[in-house]
Order: structure tokens, then sequence, then C-alpha cells
């Protein structure tokens, strides 16, 4: 184990699409896939109600990215960023780790609740 991760691989197959990230919040959350909706909509107005934090994290007008972030049939636009990462550690007080592939390597990016 290195700083809290394990060594170990568990790889579980998730739907692809602008879900993703919700989905595995989800199941990691309440072993639930399908909570995934409820999941985005909490990290989204956990966003939209601190929006002097999160508009800082994204490129671009934030109120549009909310409104895109609200769109959960999965359209590229509205896929996860670092800014949902950020709101998805702070929300539910945990660690949320994303793999990052690289050209030639990849690594693990860490989110914390601040």
């Amino acid at each position: 184990m290195k700083d809290g991760v394990s060594d170990e691989t568990c790889v579980i197959q998730v739907e692809r699409g602008g879900n993703c990230f919700f989905r595995c919040v989800a199941k990691q959350l309440f072993e639930d896939f399908s909570r995934h909706q409820e999941i985005r909509s909490a990290v989204v107005d956990y966003m939209e109600s601190n929006a002097d934090s999160f508009s800082q994290l994204v490129d671009g007008d934030f109120k549009q990215h909310i409104q895109q972030m609200r769109n959960i049939d999965g359209d590229k636009r509205s896929w996860a960023t670092e800014a949902e990462f950020t709101a998805t550690a702070q929300l539910y007080n945990i660690d949320v780790y994303v793999k990052h592939d690289a050209v030639g390597h990849c690594n693990w990016l860490c989110f914390r609740p601040m």
C-alpha cells in the first residue's frame, strides 16, 4: 500500500458515457450503479451553491457548465471535470482518485476534501 492506495488492481466494468464517473461514485458509496443520477444531482447542486469556489475550476461560463452538467443523458459536454471531482470529494468527505492516462504512462490524481 502506498499513500493509502492498494497496489492491487480491481477492475469493475462501468457503462461508458457522460455518467461513468457518477456511476463509479454510486458503486463505491452505495454499492449501486443505478444511483448515479442522485450523485450527479447532489454534486451539481453543491457546486452551484458554492459557485465562488467552483467557478474557478471551470473553463468558460460557469452557469452554462452547470446547465450542461444537469444533462444526465451522457452527452459528452456533461462529462465530469476537475470541478466535479473536487466537489464530490468535498460533498461526501472522501478522497477521489482518478486514473490519468498520458502517452507512455499513467498516474493517479487525488482530489481530497478541504
